[in-house]
């Protein structure tokens, strides 16, 4: 029974210990089209904490979940640490090791070691020459408030708003991306415009449109640019004529009554009438417009434009729109335009953004951390002050409260965990169950390889 019980213990300490460290205080990930060679910077777990409606306030969390701040970083001390890299930095070296050619499995062994650790970055976006920079990173516990609320960054990806490589445009469009997976966009930083078409003050005022999305990532440059933009529409236009003969209608037009004597009973009966009229309509031509919409933004490689020696564009990025419409009451070139604002840089097409809504609950008058749980049915403990009215009376971390009761001037909780199903018995101190419920956000962002 010893050794069993002796086993059970170290099971339990090695479950916990494996589960700890799937959790890291920062995300690194290999992107196949983003220097892939390295190791990128895509999370750093900082968050923006908000209320959710306008006029709802934050203090009572912040009073309450004490190191809860609007904006801070969970598991980075950002007064400590200096120079932090963000999202599309390329992690260089950790602790004076190259990170070229290691796993991600790696990296995080050798964050494991240590809370203090030396990172070498770039920014590969710096048009010139990317600059590398030095960091000291200061990690920091697990802060209170993560602990108290059962926050799992995890939740936040798992619902987040992901991009997608189709957008819905509208009702009837959609917008179809493919890129060359193969492609290292990191190594260009310069674009120009290739105007091919037959309407090229069109075609560049889309291509200008296009480029404000990439304005941030990329810079234009005439003299040898790093990739060409170009882009296509094509409108075709067609009139169906259809004739609707004839129709002629009978329409019942309201009714009349009129009184006629019965000579068998020897009284007046009433008796109603319908009423009918015939209605011709006239025959006559009906036309529909029909509208058939094209446009694909492509970008070439202009390096391989200039050293070609076949006929296959070196193709890198595709966009392409197709609409079909039926009498529209507006200018082709207007939706064009709309669906050239939606193209974007291929890294920003990763990025996600998650809002993560605390179940809600509180602290008790007792000293336990309460939240919402089996979808809110029932109660978890997630958090317990040592020591407290709670703490005493035997109440576990992770208990399940299934009931709450009032008695006077007591709690009854219903409980149950692993074990059993009890009841305990805790003075109100004359305040409600929480002492803060309001409606809380949480904000992340964050990079994902599609």
């Amino acid at each position: 029974m010893r050794r069993f019980l002796l086993f059970f213990v170290v099971l339990l300490t090695m479950t916990v210990t494996i589960s700890a460290q799937q959790q890291h205080p920062f995300e690194v990930q290999r992107l196949s089209d983003w220097a892939p060679d390295y190791l990128t910077w895509t999370c750093s777990y900082h968050y923006y904490a908000l209320p959710t409606f306008e006029d709802s306030s934050i203090s009572r969390h912040l009073q309450q979940l004490k190191d809860l701040k609007e904006d801070d970083y969970i598991w980075i001390d950002k007064e400590k640490s200096v120079c932090l890299p963000f999202g599309a930095c390329v992690i260089k070296s950790i602790d004076g090791v190259s990170t070229k050619g290691m796993s991600v499995e790696q990296f995080y062994n050798i964050v494991s070691k240590s809370n203090t650790h030396k990172l070498t970055w770039i920014y590969p976006i710096d048009w010139e020459s990317p600059k590398e920079f030095k960091c000291t990173l200061f990690l920091r516990d697990t802060p209170f408030w993560v602990q108290v609320l059962d926050f799992k960054p995890d939740e936040i990806k798992l619902h987040g708003m992901n991009s997608a490589k189709k957008r819905k445009i509208n009702t009837y469009g959609r917008l179809g991306v493919i890129t060359d997976d193969e492609v290292d966009w990191s190594k260009y930083h310069t674009y120009d415009f290739a105007i091919l078409g037959s309407d090229p003050l069109n075609d560049k005022k889309l291509l200008q449109v296009i480029a404000k999305n990439f304005n941030g990532f990329m810079k234009r440059e005439a003299k040898n640019p790093d990739v060409f933009f170009t882009v296509t529409t094509n409108t075709n236009q067609s009139i169906s004529t259809t004739y609707v003969p004839p129709v002629v209608q009978t329409i019942r037009n309201g009714s009349t009554t009129e009184t006629r004597y019965n000579w068998i009973t020897k009284k007046n009966d009433y008796v109603t009438k319908d009423n009918y009229r015939t209605v011709r309509e006239e025959g006559y031509t009906k036309s529909n417009k029909t509208v058939s919409e094209f446009m694909e933004f492509v970008i070439l490689d202009a390096r391989k434009v200039r050293e070609s020696k076949t006929n296959v564009p070196p193709i890198m990025y595709q966009a392409t729109y197709k609409r079909d419409l039926v009498n529209p009451d507006f200018d082709p070139k207007e939706d064009y335009m709309a669906v050239a604002s939606y193209i974007k840089y291929p890294l920003e097409d990763k990025i996600n953004i998650g809002n993560w809504l605390p179940r809600l609950g509180g602290l008790t008058p007792n000293g336990m951390f309460v939240s919402t749980y089996d979808k809110g049915k029932t109660y978890k403990v997630t958090k317990l002050i040592p020591g407290s009215e709670a703490d005493k009376a035997g109440v576990k971390l992770n208990d399940r409260i299934v009931k709450v009761s009032v008695s006077g001037n007591n709690f009854v909780f219903t409980i149950k965990n692993y074990k059993d199903k009890h009841t305990i018995t805790l003075p109100t101190h004359g305040q409600p169950l929480f002492d803060y419920k309001e409606h809380l956000s949480i904000r992340m962002s964050w990079i994902n390889e599609f």
